[in-house]
């Protein structure tokens, strides 16, 4: 009897102490176990062999919530464990126990009122079982839950058990998921900060390099990190241009903690100067002092090189804008100005300041407001020329030679315009025509002159043809008479003087012969043509030779060229040339001589000297000897 209840007394007690072992033996599985699949399986019969049931199972939550996937157990017909699932709803009692949050024992699934038993354990003949919660971070991760094929009262220790080894569990998968999370994390971190294009380091604050990525590396023109790492010791002498940047970086890091977009020029490993943009932040150690720095570097060299560029042209077209002779004004949609140069400010007298004030109405008042606004709307890329006038401040006005176009800049539309002061421009226009009407004028006034003097020299040509001619025929038909009739009458000095009045009256004749040729030659067309001078020379020589046969005339000829000229105007220069200097009383004549260039013009030099046999004259009268009678005509002429 004493034996009985002391096996009896004793039974409770080993049960417990093997629970606790199991637990024990979970938590140890669990601590040391990564893959989650063996410790599940492991856990589903620990967990039978503790509360010596016929099944034990593991259902995990499906991501969508609305069932429970059989992922571990023992005692169930193989092939379901991996592949069945029962409903998350409130008709399972899997799912009656993740919507109650409490453990569900079950005495007699037949009896059941509820939730209905799924058909899974309906087949395996379960009539009683226990379920708890799998916890995981605040969430569920599934349930555990164990059955008999024979009635059972569960004990609140046997769900005690459960639970606990359900909270292991627990544990065990929220360990492992940080732990995946922190192995993709690193995984993720690693492939970033291998494949980043910006470089990644670490470095103490005297400038060793602790750590850094092979973009890193590159950007300073190093192979690998390793090499990277292992040359830099003082980033501040071997990486810096100037190391007062350096300084100034650790300044900043030293009171703000971080910076932003701190910008450097280094020197890479080949000699190369670059420029680099640096975020960094200080990690500090419990003291507070700072143990090392992190950050990113960025090669901005090609940025600064195009920033560099940009402003060098953005001065230059300031420049140019600024020292324009020309007004240049961009003007907004709305007709105010956008942005103006000083010369036009200074074309309407306003300050720069107040000319942003400006609308284009305010100085071109020979466009309305509805119609300047149109323009803007309408006006292409092409643009327009024209001219206008433009009003000061001080209310007097200039004229303008205006080219403009349209573009848009940051969705605005905009219209440029440049404005030439053309005042004095128009102003000289003004007293060119003034002039041109004036000459008109005076061609009009000097034709009528010249038709006034033409129409005067018929009338002297008509006099001279008629009027003297009339008496020198009396004179020269009378002296005939005597001559023929009263001859014998008269001495030799009668006869004498006879012979000069009819002499007088033949040159009297040839004057008047002169002067008629020389009226017709005035009003003749000029015939433009090859001469040869020399050949017309000789022929108004031989001809005045022949009109003084009484006289010793010596004729020296020089070479002279082609010429072009009119040749009837010509042989009258040539015959009045020869003809003045035969008639000069000479007994000798004069050499002419001419040189063989620029006759296109007939512009001959002639020089005339006295014959050693014969009277010498002055070279200022021989001159005199010599100058003809010429016709202005024009250049072309």
């Amino acid at each position: 009897m004493n034996n009985e209840t002391t096996a009896t007394e004793e039974a409770p007690r080993v049960s417990t102490m093997f629970r606790e072992t199991t637990l024990t033996a979970l938590s140890m599985r669990a601590f040391l176990t990564e893959d989650v699949q063996h410790l599940l399986n492991g856990a589903v019969s620990l967990v039978r062999a503790a509360l010596c049931v016929d099944f034990c199972k593991v259902l995990e939550l499906q991501p969508d919530g609305a069932s429970l996937l059989l992922r571990a157990g023992v005692g169930w017909r193989p092939g379901l464990v991996g592949r069945a699932t029962v409903s998350a709803d409130a008709g399972s009692q899997a799912g009656y126990t993740l919507l109650s949050n409490e453990p569900v024992v079950v005495e007699d699934l037949r009896a059941e009122r509820r939730f209905h038993g799924p058909a899974v354990l309906t087949e395996h003949g379960v009539v009683s079982g226990m379920s708890v919660i799998i916890p995981r971070n605040g969430t569920h991760y599934g349930v555990l839950g164990v059955h008999t094929t024979r009635p059972r009262a569960f004990s609140p220790d046997d769900v005690n058990f459960l639970q606990c080894a359900a909270n292991i569990l627990g544990v065990a998968l929220r360990r492992n998921q940080a732990e995946a999370a922190s192995r993709s994390s690193e995984r993720k971190y690693r492939n970033i900060f291998q494949n980043a294009v910006e470089g990644i380091y670490q470095s103490t604050p005297d400038g060793k390099i602790l750590s850094a990525n092979p973009a890193m590396a590159a950007i300073h023109g190093y192979a690998s990190p390793e090499e990277f790492i292992a040359d830099i010791h003082d980033a501040g002498q071997q990486l810096y241009v100037d190391p007062e940047r350096r300084k100034e970086f650790k300044r900043l890091m030293e009171a703000q903690g971080e910076v932003r977009g701190f910008e450097s020029h280094v020197r890479r490993k080949d000699g190369r100067l670059i420029w680099i943009s640096a975020n960094a932040w200080a990690v500090r150690g419990a003291d507070g002092k700072i143990l090392r720095y992190e950050g990113t570097v960025e090669d901005i060299t090609e940025r600064k090189q195009a920033e560099a560029t940009l402003l060098a042209e953005a001065t230059r077209r300031r420049i140019l804008i600024e020292r324009s002779r020309d007004g240049i004004v961009v003007l907004d949609q709305q007709g105010k100005v956008f942005e103006a140069n000083p010369r036009f400010a200074d074309m309407l007298g306003y300050t720069p300041e107040e000319v942003l004030q400006l609308h284009v109405w305010d100085w071109d008042r020979d466009w309305p407001q509805e119609r300047v606004l149109e323009a803007i709307r309408t006006l292409g890329p092409e643009g327009a020329h024209f001219e206008t006038r433009h009003w000061r401040k001080d209310g007097s006005y200039l004229d303008v030679e205006l080219s403009n176009s349209a573009a848009e800049l940051e969705g605005q539309r905009l219209v440029f315009c440049v404005c030439r002061d053309i005042t004095e421009r128009k102003r000289a226009e003004e007293e060119i025509q003034q002039l041109n009407q004036t000459l008109e004028l005076r061609v009009q006034e000097r034709t009528a002159e010249l038709e006034s003097a033409n129409k005067e020299l018929e009338s002297f040509s008509y006099s001279v043809s008629h009027d003297l001619r009339a008496p020198l025929r009396g004179i020269n038909g009378y002296a005939a008479m005597l001559a023929e009739d009263h001859a014998q009458e008269l001495d030799e000095e009668g006869r004498h003087t006879l012979e000069v009045i009819r002499a007088e009256a033949a040159r009297m004749n040839q004057l008047i012969e002169g002067l008629l040729g020389f009226a017709r030659m005035g009003r003749q067309a000029m015939h433009f043509a090859e001469v040869d001078m020399e050949t017309m020379a000789r022929s108004a020589f031989d001809e005045c030779a022949a009109l003084a046969p009484g006289r010793d005339i010596q004729f020296k000829l020089h070479p002279l060229p082609v010429a072009q000229g009119d040749a009837s105007l010509l042989a009258h220069v040539w015959s009045n040339l020869i003809s003045n200097a035969s008639s000069s009383g000479c007994t000798a004549m004069r050499t002419l001589k001419a040189p063989a260039s620029d006759w296109h013009w007939c512009s001959a030099s002639s020089r005339a000297t006295a014959a050693a046999s014969g009277r010498k004259r002055r070279s200022t009268k021989a001159r005199r000897f010599f100058s003809p009678c010429r016709r202005l005509g024009t250049r072309n002429q």
